[in-house]
C-alpha cells in the first residue's frame, strides 16, 4: 500500500468511527430515520471516500459498514432514492470475496 493509500484509509477510519458514534447515539435513544435523509447523508458521507480506496480496501471497509448498519438495527437500504444505488453498491462490495 502506498503512503497516499494510507492516509485515505486512515482518513476512511475516522470517517466510520464518526458514523459509529451516531448509529449508537440513534440507537442508545431509538431513533428511527423516518424519511431516510440522515440515513442518506451518512451513506454519502461514507460513500465519498470509500469510492477513492483501492478495490481490495473497497471490499474490506464495504463489510465493516455493512456490519456496522447491522449491528446497530439500522438497514442501510431504507434512504433516500439518491443515495440507494450508493447503498447497494457498498452492500454489492461486501459479498465479495478478496
Amino acid at each position: 500500500m502506498s503512503k497516499y493509500d494510507a492516509i485515505r484509509a486512515t482518513k476512511f477510519q475516522k470517517h466510520i468511527e464518526v458514523v459509529t458514534k451516531i448509529l449508537q447515539h440513534w440507537k442508545k435513544y431509538d431513533y428511527r430515520d423516518k424519511t431516510g435523509d440522515l440515513t442518506a447523508y451518512l451513506i454519502g458521507f461514507l460513500y465519498g471516500d470509500w469510492i477513492l480506496l483501492p478495490e481490495y480496501e473497497k471490499i474490506n471497509y464495504s463489510k465493516s459498514i455493512v456490519a456496522l448498519f447491522a449491528n446497530n438495527d439500522w438497514d442501510m437500504r431504507l434512504c433516500k432514492e439518491w443515495a440507494y444505488d450508493l447503498a447497494l453498491e457498498i452492500i454489492n462490495y461486501s459479498q465479495r470475496w478478496i
